[in-house]
């Protein structure tokens, strides 16, 4: 009989005593919740046991306070194999029916998606912070049996002008310079994403990563241990590197309040990456997948993450038992104490739940066909524990008990339900509209080019490598959305695109919860591709605070309400996987806007049918889809030109069917042939996304712009820079006639703005004004914006 290990004798103490005894411990457990836990035990916990528990109830594993709500989102549908609660979520892509439209009968391919942060981390050490979010969203993808075949990210800066403006730039190119390093090593596609600055995120950037990967439905890994491990001879295989003490506690320090004080920050909870080893370990371990797959036993595969091997193995465990014997984990130290052996966020580790009879040969495809222990030393494949039906998880070190509690305590924190109360919101002001008439449109097209938020994102996206794999048929800046092609000798195109509210999410949470969906869609729907499916990363400041909380609350009906509008083939739109991302908030209480993150995944079936956003040749008719708006609230044409009281006016409204209407006017525009470039209607409006249709990737402008505006009674401003949703379509003239039925059929009003030129110039003719521009100098005003924040290279 083992003798349990030592006991922290916390249960005589105050309330305030046991605070300061976690806070000393390192620990960020509540009073309240070792309280239930003394009760529920009847004895003192152990240190190993607090650790393993501080990790595994912290909100980034357990969702505490967010697990309610998330059940208003939609998730099931019939594409969708896997939900939320795993890895990834997987759905199964359509094939060519007989009248040659989508059919899921038959249907053997499949997509893992992933959606993860690390804002945390990212914040406090950038370059580390950011590669360990790519690496971690990637092995969350791998462990589905997927091959991962494309990355994009979300990112959410400080002012790189204002009062923290060295930190802030040097947070961005560490950022920028981790996904790049990772992603290209691991020789791994970036699709892309998005980048927006904002002096709210100074003190908590986000870091949001999106990974998708390919596969067959018949090879999709399980992550829970099968039923017959419970009384088969069931053994835990521990692969990859040897555990250290990187990530020590790095769950539970990204679901608290993130201290910048240089003095107390947690360094150590940040995880430390390395591509070059996880790209032979990932060929190891299909290899394994392939041993294991060929002997027809059931088996269980799960990447360590947050909570480390403690987290990894009582999930991967279920409701079934499991003993670990910490003295066979492989580790860079002899004397590792077991919590950290058990919630050290080690990278590039993986565990499986495999029949006993096989692990031996697991172990010498790992140790001796691959080799892992020549690249990091100590690395390799350990048998460090076994599968009991006792429903408990024990955990031995020197021969000592240093965990021995049930399993689904450890995996199921009890839900939080903190108090919610509606922020005092301030009306909107009425637009006052008469001051556009005296505007120098010259000046602020120029201001909104060269602004941050509406120059290029080519400087960011040049850091990466989009071309690996040989997948990618868009890269970044090509078009609204990435574009792959994820089976070679087949036409099945992947449109994958990410969205955030930009400036307008501590206005109405709902409403900018709303346009983050539609953004997605239409950002998929631009290039060709049907809506498939969504993930979300849920970003916010504390839960405590109950405006806070009601903002969550307010984003999730939001999304829920615009998936379901949105769906296809008469069912929503599924989230098949996700994230919450609490605490983004500094010490002195300042927390970020609310920031939820939306991924949409779209198919197409002919690969040759999509198009990007650049124009395709002189004499295309250039058309607005979707209804005008005079509301420029929030907007960035107002922003940039310093017009407080109108950019606190109201936003454009935004109206679910008509974008359901407008999505499927376009998609049968392409399935027409009709199309030859289209861009959905964002920030900077009309003018904007015109001017990117023409400038193309790189800000080499081939083609021109004639823009003619009839009479209206909207002010020329409002046409040009506002940003109600919809799509510019730049259409052949002779399928001009086609495509305007099309729309009036779907009820898409439809807006003529003018044509393409056969040289890079921009005539804009409107109500008494007439610009003629060379587009060379404003394509070179629209690239610099972001260059003077990402000239310096950060020093690893």
């Amino acid at each position: 009989m083992n003798t349990r290990a030592p006991a922290l004798q916390l249960g005589a103490l105050d309330d305030a005593d046991l605070a300061q005894a976690l806070r000393h411990l390192g620990l960020h457990l509540r009073v309240e919740e070792v309280r239930r836990l003394l009760g529920r035990l009847e004895r003192e916990p152990t240190l190993a046991e607090l650790a393993l528990l501080d990790s595994m109830w912290s909100e980034h594993c357990s969702y505490k306070s967010s697990r309610a709500l998330l059940r208003l989102l939609p998730t099931q549908g019939p594409q969708v194999v896997l939900g939320p609660g795993a890895d990834a979520g997987v759905v199964r892509l359509p094939r060519r029916s007989e009248n040659g439209s989508l059919e899921l009968r038959g249907a053997t391919h499949c997509l893992a998606l992933g959606h993860e942060s690390h804002n945390h981390p990212s914040q406090l050490l950038p370059f580390e912070g950011a590669s360990t979010g790519i690496g971690g969203i990637v092995r969350d993808v791998y462990c589905m049996g997927a091959e991962v075949i494309g990355v994009l990210d979300a990112l959410r800066f400080g002012d790189p002008d204002g009062p923290q403006a060295e930190v802030v730039r040097q947070i961005v190119r560490g950022v920028v310079a981790g996904i790049a390093h990772y992603g290209n090593a691991l020789g791994v596609p970036n699709l892309g994403g998005e980048v927006e600055f904002d002096g709210a995120f100074d003190d908590n950037c986000l870091v949001n990563v999106v990974a998708l990967g390919s596969m067959e439905e018949s090879d999709l890994v399980p992550s829970r241990a099968p039923a017959v491990a419970g009384e088969a001879d069931y053994v835990l295989l521990l692969v990859g590197k040897p555990t250290d003490d990187s990530g020590l506690g790095g769950a539970a320090f990204a679901s608290g309040i993130l201290d910048t004080d240089e003095a107390t920050q947690e360094r150590g909870a940040v995880q430390l990456p390395d591509p070059f080893f996880k790209r032979v370990l990932s060929e190891a371990n299909r290899a394994a997948l392939a041993l294991l797959r060929q002997s027809g036993r059931p088996f269980a595969m799960k990447d360590l993450g947050a909570a480390g091997l403690g987290g990894a193995a009582t999930e991967i465990a279920g409701s079934l038992g499991l003993v670990l014997d910490l003295d066979a984990v492989h580790r860079d130290q002899p004397e590792r104490s077991a919590a950290v052996l058990l919630v050290a966020e080690t990278q590039e580790r993986y565990v499986f739940a495999v029949p006993a009879s096989l692990a031996t040969e697991l172990r010498r495809l790992y140790e001796e066909d691959f080799e892992l222990g020549r690249m990091v030393r100590g690395a390799g494949a350990r048998v460090i524990g076994r599968f009991d039906s006792s429903g408990r998880v024990r955990v031995l070190q020197h021969g000592l008990v240093h965990v021995d509690l049930p399993t689904e305590w450890v995996t199921q924190a009890e839900e939080m339900h903190w108090p919610r109360t509606a922020r005092r919101a301030t009306p909107p002001r009425p637009a006052e509209l008469r001051g556009l008439l005296r505007r120098d449109l010259e000046k602020d097209l120029r201001a909104v080019l060269g602004s941050r938020a509406g120059g290029s994102r080519w400087p960011l996206f040049a850091h990466y490598d989009s071309d690996v794999q040989g997948h990618t048929a868009f890269r970044p800046g090509d078009a609204d959305a990435g574009l792959l092609v994820p089976w070679r000798d087949e036409e099945l195109a992947v449109a994958v695109a990410v969205a955030g509210p930009a400036r307008r999410g501590s206005r109405d949470a709902y409403l900018a919860a709303q346009a983050t969906v539609c953004e997605a869609v239409r950002n998929v729907v631009a290039v060709g591709a049907t809506p498939w499916a969504l993930t979300d990363c849920l970003n916010f400041g504390s839960p405590e605070n109950p405006e806070c909380m009601h903002e969550l609350e307010e984003t999730v009906r939001g999304l829920a309400d615009a998936a379901d509008a949105l769906g296809f083939r008469g069912f929503p739109l599924p989230f098949v996987s996700g994230n919450v991302s609490l605490y983004n908030e500094s010490r002195a209480g300042r927390a970020i806007p609310p920031t939820p993150i939306v991924a949409c995944v779209g198919v197409a079936l002919e690969v040759g049918r999509c198009r990007g956003m650049a124009l395709k040749e002189a004499g295309e008719v250039l058309l607005r889809l979707g209804a005008q708006s005079s509301a420029l609230g929030g907007s960035l044409y107002a922003a940039v030109t310093e017009q407080q009281e109108l950019f606190l006016s109201a936003p454009p409204s935004l109206d679910l069917e008509a974008e359901k209407r407008s999505a499927e006017a376009v998609l049968a525009a392409y399935d027409a042939g009709a199309l030859h470039a289209c861009r959905d209607l964002g920030a900077g409006g009309v003018l904007l996304a015109l001017l990117e249709m023409s400038f193309g990737r790189r800000g080499q402008p081939r083609l021109g712009l004639r823009l003619r505006l009839g009479a209206d009674a909207l002010p020329v401003p409002a046409r040009l820079f506002g940003e109600a949703p919809g799509y510019v379509c730049a259409v052949p003239r002779r399928e001009l006639d086609g495509f305007e039925r099309l729309c009036a059929a779907h009820g898409v009003p439809c807006q003529h703005l003018g044509e393409v030129l056969d040289r890079p110039e921009l005539e804009l003719q409107a109500e008494g004004t007439d610009l003629r521009l060379p587009l060379a100098p404003l394509a070179h005003l629209w690239l610099q914006a972001l260059q003077d924040v990402l000239l310096e290279e950060v020093a690893r």
